[in-house]
Protein backbone atom coordinates (compact mmCIF):
# COMPACT_ATOMS: atom_id res chain seq x y z
CA UNK A 1 0.00 0.00 0.00
CA UNK A 2 1.40 3.31 -0.40
CA UNK A 3 0.18 6.68 1.08
CA UNK A 4 -0.83 8.95 -2.12
CA UNK A 5 -4.05 9.44 -1.01
CA UNK A 6 -5.67 8.84 2.13
CA UNK A 7 -9.09 7.48 2.16
CA UNK A 8 -11.70 9.84 3.92
CA UNK A 9 -13.22 9.60 7.13
CA UNK A 10 -16.23 9.16 5.91
CA UNK A 11 -15.68 6.82 3.27
CA UNK A 12 -15.03 3.56 5.07
CA UNK A 13 -17.01 1.02 7.71
CA UNK A 14 -16.71 -1.46 10.58
CA UNK A 15 -18.96 -4.64 10.99
CA UNK A 16 -18.80 -6.41 14.04
CA UNK A 17 -19.53 -9.73 15.42
CA UNK A 18 -19.01 -10.36 19.22
CA UNK A 19 -18.23 -13.71 20.68
CA UNK A 20 -18.40 -15.16 23.99
CA UNK A 21 -16.72 -18.13 25.77
CA UNK A 22 -16.52 -19.42 29.25
CA UNK A 23 -13.65 -21.59 31.00
CA UNK A 24 -15.44 -22.51 33.92
CA UNK A 25 -12.68 -24.47 35.42
CA UNK A 26 -10.32 -21.49 35.12
CA UNK A 27 -12.67 -19.16 35.81
CA UNK A 28 -12.10 -16.93 32.95
CA UNK A 29 -14.32 -15.58 30.22
CA UNK A 30 -13.22 -14.64 26.75
CA UNK A 31 -14.45 -11.82 24.65
CA UNK A 32 -13.61 -12.66 20.71
CA UNK A 33 -14.65 -9.68 18.66
CA UNK A 34 -14.45 -10.09 14.79
CA UNK A 35 -14.00 -6.89 12.77
CA UNK A 36 -14.14 -6.16 9.37
CA UNK A 37 -12.85 -3.05 7.81
CA UNK A 38 -15.05 -2.11 4.17
CA UNK A 39 -14.88 0.48 1.62
CA UNK A 40 -17.75 2.42 1.57
CA UNK A 41 -20.15 3.70 4.38
CA UNK A 42 -22.86 1.19 5.65
CA UNK A 43 -25.43 1.13 3.10
CA UNK A 44 -23.44 0.96 0.16
CA UNK A 45 -20.37 -1.05 1.29
CA UNK A 46 -17.89 -2.15 -0.96
CA UNK A 47 -14.93 -4.33 -0.68
CA UNK A 48 -13.80 -5.76 2.46
CA UNK A 49 -9.79 -4.31 3.27
CA UNK A 50 -9.54 -6.10 6.18
CA UNK A 51 -10.30 -8.34 9.10
CA UNK A 52 -9.20 -8.67 12.37
CA UNK A 53 -10.02 -11.09 15.16
CA UNK A 54 -8.91 -10.64 19.17
CA UNK A 55 -9.71 -12.56 22.21
CA UNK A 56 -9.85 -10.19 25.37
CA UNK A 57 -9.86 -12.79 28.54
CA UNK A 58 -10.82 -11.57 31.68
CA UNK A 59 -10.14 -13.98 35.26
CA UNK A 60 -13.34 -13.46 37.33
CA UNK A 61 -12.66 -13.67 40.78
CA UNK A 62 -15.87 -13.82 42.31
CA UNK A 63 -16.96 -16.09 39.10
CA UNK A 64 -19.50 -18.52 41.18
CA UNK A 65 -21.31 -15.45 42.44
CA UNK A 66 -21.16 -14.01 38.77
CA UNK A 67 -21.58 -16.95 36.21
CA UNK A 68 -24.76 -18.86 37.04
CA UNK A 69 -26.13 -21.99 35.44
CA UNK A 70 -29.93 -21.42 34.77
CA UNK A 71 -32.29 -24.82 34.46
CA UNK A 72 -30.98 -26.34 31.51
CA UNK A 73 -27.04 -25.67 32.47
CA UNK A 74 -26.05 -23.11 30.46
CA UNK A 75 -23.81 -20.54 32.04
CA UNK A 76 -25.49 -17.17 32.07
CA UNK A 77 -23.49 -14.22 32.85
CA UNK A 78 -24.41 -10.31 33.72
CA UNK A 79 -25.61 -8.50 30.80
CA UNK A 80 -23.28 -5.14 32.12
CA UNK A 81 -20.50 -7.50 32.01
CA UNK A 82 -20.84 -8.74 28.29
CA UNK A 83 -21.09 -4.99 27.19
CA UNK A 84 -18.13 -4.07 29.33
CA UNK A 85 -16.05 -6.94 28.09
CA UNK A 86 -17.44 -6.26 24.48
CA UNK A 87 -16.10 -2.38 25.28
CA UNK A 88 -12.51 -3.80 26.60
CA UNK A 89 -12.26 -5.74 23.41
CA UNK A 90 -13.38 -3.04 20.65
CA UNK A 91 -10.87 -0.54 22.68
CA UNK A 92 -8.66 -3.51 22.33
CA UNK A 93 -9.07 -4.13 18.62
CA UNK A 94 -9.04 -0.07 17.78
CA UNK A 95 -5.14 0.71 19.37
CA UNK A 96 -4.14 -2.60 17.65
CA UNK A 97 -6.04 -1.66 13.81
CA UNK A 98 -4.58 1.96 14.50
CA UNK A 99 -1.07 0.23 14.37
CA UNK A 100 -1.43 -1.59 11.84
CA UNK A 101 -2.70 0.96 8.99
CA UNK A 102 0.23 3.63 10.82
CA UNK A 103 1.66 4.91 7.71
CA UNK A 104 -0.90 3.56 5.32
CA UNK A 105 -3.58 5.46 2.90
CA UNK A 106 -5.82 3.95 5.58
CA UNK A 107 -4.32 5.56 8.79
CA UNK A 108 -7.16 7.68 9.17
CA UNK A 109 -9.80 4.81 9.49
CA UNK A 110 -10.04 5.10 13.22
CA UNK A 111 -12.35 2.14 14.99
CA UNK A 112 -15.18 4.21 16.37
CA UNK A 113 -15.15 4.91 20.39
CA UNK A 114 -17.00 1.76 21.80
CA UNK A 115 -20.84 2.94 22.50
CA UNK A 116 -23.96 1.06 24.35
CA UNK A 117 -25.47 0.34 20.50
CA UNK A 118 -22.65 -1.72 19.36
CA UNK A 119 -21.58 -3.51 23.00
CA UNK A 120 -24.59 -4.07 25.05
CA UNK A 121 -25.96 -7.76 24.37
CA UNK A 122 -28.61 -8.43 21.78
CA UNK A 123 -31.66 -10.66 22.90
CA UNK A 124 -31.95 -13.43 20.53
Amino acid sequence: MNNEKEISFDDYSFHYVFEIGINIEKEIVDFYLSLDFHEGKVEDRKERLATMRTRTSFRIVNFKEVAKPNDSGQILIPSRLIELGNAFSINHTRAMFALKVEGTRYANAVIPLANRNITAPKDI
